[in-house]
């Protein structure tokens, strides 16, 4: 089947706020390119990551409004290794479609509904979360003691959470992969059915126009 590629720019909390805003200017300056106003543009959102502790969301507002106002896409990391509260001023202040990580979300069941009402997407990293963070995996009897990992959570509780490889070349993995790690750090394990809507949440969770991504599921 045909390919369908799109660029998501990332922008990172380390190094100079100078740094990010020459990110978001080269954002800007291809979304008045040629292909300004065509929903099948190269460039389909603008990703914010690094450590969280070095800027906060709600730090960025003005940084980040040449985005909004040009209606780009935009997904933030939060809720890693921070509280929740990274978590809503993402969503709140920067307006996020999709999360990276979220992990604290659960600790701020106010914001929960917010998240399964607009359909944010939830981009667990398994590989990573657990070497940064550090769940239970039914594979290593020396982390039975450690927290269980939220995703099981976060799907019974109707929210688009999807499974990603955050950094493949450092975690050394793959999508397959990554689902199979998930499954390990899930009590009793995923069924074949909550793969497949995993699966389907990354369509749906996707930055491509709302046509390309029907698509894409058929034909899936």
């Amino acid at each position: 089947p045909e390919m369908e590629t799109r660029l998501i720019f990332m922008g990172s909390r380390h190094g100079k706020s100078e740094e990010l805003g020459d990110h978001i200017k080269l954002a800007e300056q291809l979304l008045e390119g040629p292909s300004s106003g065509n929903t099948n543009g190269a460039l389909a959102g603008f990703d914010l990551a690094g450590a969280e502790e070095k800027k906060e969301p709600g730090q960025l507002r003005n940084d980040f409004l040449p985005l909004l106002e040009r209606c780009l896409s935009v997904t933030i990391h939060a809720g890693e290794t921070e509280p929740a509260r990274n978590i809503w001023e993402a969503v709140y202040h920067l307006q996020a479609d999709r999360i990276g990580h979220g992990l604290t979300l659960k600790d701020n069941p106010e914001l929960i509904p917010r998240f399964r009402d607009r359909r944010i997407g939830i981009e667990l990293c398994p590989s990573s979360n657990m070497q940064i963070v550090g769940f239970k995996d039914t594979f290593l009897p020396s982390s039975s003691e450690r927290v269980v990992y939220p995703l099981k959570t976060y799907l019974e509780q109707g929210l688009r959470v999807t499974v990603n490889t955050d950094n493949p070349g450092i975690s050394r993995t793959s999508p397959s992969m990554e689902l199979h790690r998930a499954a390990r750090m899930t009590p009793d394990g995923l069924s074949p059915w909550e793969i497949l809507q995993l699966v389907r949440n990354s369509f749906r969770s996707s930055f491509a126009d709302q046509q390309v991504r029907a698509r894409l599921i058929r034909e899936a």
